[in-house]
C-alpha cells in the first residue's frame, strides 16, 4: 500500500546526492499587495510511503489545485515505479520522492485554496494554500 507521508509547498526543491531533498521556504500562506497574483516561481513535494512488499510495483498518482469553489487550476498525472529492494536488505517502509516545479500559478481571488493528490485513484491527501489581501492602513477614516 502507499500513502502520503508528506505533501509541500516550497520556495525551492532539489535533490542532492544520494537522493537526500532540499526544501526550502515552506508555506501554506501568502498574503499579497493585489489581485490577481502570480507566484513566479514555487514547488510542490510529494513523499510517499510504501509497504516493502509492494517492491518492484507501479502506482498511479494525480495532482491537482483548486480553489474553494473547486475550479480545477491545474492537474499532473502520472505514474511511478516502486524500487525493487534485494531480497538479503531488511527495510521496513520504502520512500519516493516527487518534485514538482510550478511556473507562473495565478490566483484571482482570496480564499483558501486546495492541493489534492490521489494514489491508485483514490484521495489520500490534501494541503491548505491561503491567499489574503494585504489590508492598506490608507483605509482608514482621516480627521
Amino acid at each position: 500500500m502507499a500513502t502520503t507521508g508528506f505533501l509541500l509547498l516550497c520556495d525551492y526543491a532539489s535533490r542532492a546526492v544520494g537522493g537526500k531533498l532540499n526544501i526550502m521556504g515552506i508555506y501554506d500562506r501568502l498574503i499579497v499587495n493585489e489581485l490577481p497574483v502570480r507566484i513566479p516561481h514555487a514547488y510542490i513535494v510529494l513523499r510517499v510511503l510504501i509497504d516493502p512488499i509492494e517492491s518492484g510495483k507501479k502506482h498511479s498518482f494525480k495532482l491537482d489545485m483548486i480553489d474553494d469553489s473547486e475550479k480545477e487550476l491545474m492537474k499532473l498525472e502520472g505514474f511511478f515505479d516502486v524500487p525493487k529492494v534485494p531480497e538479503n536488505v531488511d527495510i521496513k517502509e520504502l520512500r519516493h520522492d516527487e518534485i514538482f516545479p510550478l511556473y507562473g500559478p495565478v490566483f484571482e481571488d482570496e480564499g483558501e485554496y486546495s492541493i489534492r493528490i490521489w494514489i491508485d485513484e483514490e484521495l489520500d491527501a490534501t494541503m491548505p494554500l491561503y491567499i489574503n489581501l494585504l489590508k492598506r492602513s490608507s483605509d482608514k477614516k482621516e480627521k
